[in-house]
């Protein structure tokens, strides 16, 4: 699963890799389209574009995922929405990922987080500006 999905570009190259499907999660028509047609331009099968809110994507949500990507935009100032907390937060997400899957998120390096209600952080890298986020389930350990 690929949440706040823009071009797809994480959920197509696990496509590419071998995995038999990805679910695009995106509310911006432009990012429905884009996503659409690189899925086509590459010939990939297995991709289904959802074209709707993530945290409404994951109320109905319930499945087996091994592993959900999630790049939202970043919080920056304190008058910004953050996006990964509210994710680590919704119950529903947990509920998306396998016992033994992996959530790996996008957020800004200047960001400094740790283990949430429920979830480990297992890993965490910093590349410039961004910071990449490796979460499991605690109930899966």
């Amino acid at each position: 699963m690929d949440l706040f999905a823009g071009s797809g570009a994480l959920g197509l190259e696990c496509l590419s890799r071998g995995a038999s499907s990805c679910v695009f999660v995106d509310h911006s028509r432009e990012s429905q389209q884009v996503i659409k047609r690189n899925l086509k331009d590459l010939q990939l099968t297995g991709g289904r574009v959802s074209a709707v809110d993530v945290f409404r994507a994951l109320k109905g949500g319930h499945g087996d995922y091994d592993l959900i990507f999630a790049d939202p935009p970043y919080c920056k100032s304190s008058a910004d929405v953050d996006y990964v907390e509210q994710l680590l937060l919704d119950d529903q997400l947990g509920q998306c990922l396998s016992a033994d899957g992996l959530l790996v998120v996008e957020d800004s390096s200047a960001n400094k987080r740790g283990a949430y209600d429920g979830w480990e952080l297992l890993d965490q890298r910093r590349y410039g500006g961004c910071g990449i986020l490796f979460y499991q389930r605690q109930s899966s350990r």
